[in-house]
């Protein structure tokens, strides 16, 4: 009797094996598969949110993300845009200077001024709204700053 149960068990775990390796050859497919089918995303107050604007520099881009202010509920009453800085090849040139109009209204509601030699940024308010910034990573090729915001439309 105890033979015939070894002569069972074996022969599940020889059947079973191709679906363990099936699964684990499959599991980033499968795995995107289930994002798109639930429509999960990463929150944007971990993305920075969507890309709005990619302004092209000689051996650089800027990429300037959507306002975010997306709370749990309802909107929050702070929140933040997101600019990123990629070099092309190389590295990021020593001092980048940039105008930004988050709100789509026509006028610059900030400067912001990178030094690249210092590490220091430079944010010159255009807009009542803008609440300061922080540098959320930089290296030689590339730069993300956040720039906080207060909600006008609360």
């Amino acid at each position: 009797m105890s033979w015939i149960k070894t002569i069972l068990g074996y022969t599940w775990a020889v059947l079973m094996l191709p679906l363990v390796l099936v699964t684990f050859v499959g599991m980033n497919g499968m795995a995107e598969k289930l994002v798109v089918i639930t429509g999960l995303s990463i929150s944007p107050w971990f993305s920075g949110g969507e890309v709005i604007e990619t302004i092209n520099h000689p051996g650089y881009q800027t990429l300037v993300h959507r306002p975010v202010f997306e709370g749990l509920f309802c909107e929050r009453q702070t929140g933040f845009i997101q600019i990123r800085w990629q070099a092309a090849t190389g590295s990021l040139p020593a001092r980048i200077q940039e105008e930004i109009d988050y709100n789509r209204d026509g006028t610059v509601d900030f400067l912001i001024k990178f030094n690249r030699n210092s590490g220091k940024v430079n944010l010159v308010q255009r807009n009542n709204s803008i609440r300061g910034h922080e540098i959320l990573y930089q290296n030689h090729s590339e730069l993300a700053i956040r720039v906080k915001l207060l909600n006008s439309n609360q």
